[in-house]
């Protein structure tokens, strides 16, 4: 997040998807997956114009009516995600009160899944997880299928299975990248394997894309390069498929990455500008910054300085504007290695300076959230033990009754039964006595006969 130095961890914050295709490829990818095509697209990625977004915020301050402010809410911050992750957490909050204020727990957890995802972004990784697993235990209850208001902005085919597996394959997702940030490797690949389960259980192409891009990136960390370039062209092909091409940039932007460190720089050059093309035209101000800095690396493999400075320069100023400490420190520290490569000591001390100093405050703001995170963490853990020992401990006195149940009906029975063979002994010895005083009867009157 902000307190990372390098473009590759910046931009690996950012949850893209791609693909610029010749027109012959994705005239047949369309011609073979146009049936898949009405039932593939996302709603949980609805974008809206900049236009629109501005016409929202507008109308927003008009509209009493609850649930179509609901819907701006969402609307804004999936807008500004990507382009002002402060405004965005604005309105995300704004969509939590209000989904728990009409009682809508999926909408809640919507509202907690993208004001987590924003929040990362902000390098804010306590209040991220906190969002992130509130989002996420209403996902998992499946009694939050019932009367979903509006599924259809949650699965396009209006099934509430659907709809509830789709936002909880992404907040798992959003988890996996959170634990990555925080140097949970682990627990990032397995919540990115559990994302692809879920989303192809259900057949979702939009996120398989998402899950793809960042598995990739995370194998690009760990330079495992053909990996990557496996995962990557995963998520293009589903990102294809799906219809959803707003965010291809950051897959091409990691093709470029491979390129570079397999030292084909051409190849690199020719992926990034892509890239970066891309995201100018979606406006996505901070992948730009990132393509900046990309490109900035590039040109300084090339031994091309002066524009290797121009790219540097441009982050820069795009970082500063989008108040992306991480992204102004990375500019900075580029620029004090070009200057020093062009043999001007001067500049290059000055910008180190600055690098320096803005990597300091980061490190101790970094800092204070990895133990803020770490803190909020083992709570969430704390409350998860003493709901597993509460289940557990519900579970054996449940037990204890059923036992003490079955045995006092056990008890119970044998007691009839006791009873029942006393009575049966009891009616067989008054048989027998009334048994013997007929015998005895009859053979007195017999004597008697006899003795007349």
């Amino acid at each position: 997040m902000f307190g990372f130095n390098s473009s590759l961890l910046i931009r690996r914050q950012v949850h893209q998807r791609i693909k610029r295709a010749s027109l012959l490829r994705r005239a047949v990818l369309l011609l073979l997956l146009s049936p898949l095509l009405a039932v593939a697209q996302n709603p949980l990625y609805k974008a809206v114009s900049i236009a629109r977004a501005d016409s929202l915020k507008s109308q927003l301050g008009r509209t009493a009516n609850d649930t179509l402010r609901l819907v701006m809410y969402k609307d804004l911050a999936f807008h500004y995600q990507v382009k002002h992750s402060d405004t965005s957490v604005y309105y995300a909050e704004k969509m939590v009160a209000l989904a728990q204020q009409l009682r809508l727990k999926l909408w809640e957890a919507k509202g907690q899944w993208m004001m987590g995802y924003s929040l990362s972004m902000k390098g804010n990784f306590p209040q991220a997880l906190q969002s992130l697993n509130a989002g996420l235990k209403l996902a998992k209850d499946e009694a939050n299928e019932e009367n979903i208001w509006n599924v259809k902005q949650f699965a396009v085919n209006g099934n509430s299975r659907h709809a509830r597996l789709n936002l909880l394959a992404n907040i798992i997702h959003d988890l996996g990248s959170l634990y990555g940030y925080t140097g949970d490797e682990e627990k990032k690949l397995s919540s990115y394997f559990e994302t692809i389960r879920i989303s192809e259980s259900i057949n979702e192409l939009t996120t398989l894309s998402i899950a793809y891009m960042n598995l990739g990136w995370h194998y690009l960390g760990m330079n495992q390069l053909d990996s990557a370039y496996i995962a990557e062209w995963k998520a293009i092909r589903y990102a294809d498929a799906s219809g959803f091409v707003q965010y291809r940039g950051n897959i091409l932007s990691a093709i470029g990455s491979v390129h570079l460190r397999k030292n084909n720089l051409d190849s690199a050059e020719y992926y990034y500008k892509i890239a970066l093309q891309n995201n100018l035209e979606q406006n996505l101000t901070m992948l730009v910054g990132g393509e900046y800095l990309e490109l900035s690396n590039l040109f300084a493999r090339k031994s091309e300085i002066d524009s290797a400075i121009l790219y540097a320069n441009k982050a820069k100023k795009m970082f500063v504007d989008v108040n992306t400490p991480g992204g102004v420190q990375a500019a900075y520290r580029l620029l004090s290695t070009h200057y020093e490569s062009k043999g001007e000591t001067d500049s290059a001390l000055a910008y180190l300076k600055i690098a320096t100093a803005l990597g300091d405050s980061l490190y101790l703001v970094e800092t204070d959230n990895r133990t803020q995170y770490q803190i909020v963490g083992f709570n969430e853990q704390l409350k998860v033990q003493e709901l597993e020992k509460k289940a557990a401990a519900d579970s054996a006195r449940i037990k204890t009754y059923l036992l003490l149940t079955g045995i006092g009906f056990f008890v119970i029975i044998a007691l009839l039964l006791f009873r029942n063979n006393l009575q049966r002994k009891k009616a067989n010895a008054l048989l027998q006595k009334e048994k013997l005083r007929a015998e005895q009867s009859e053979r007195a009157e017999q004597q008697f006969l006899a003795n007349m």
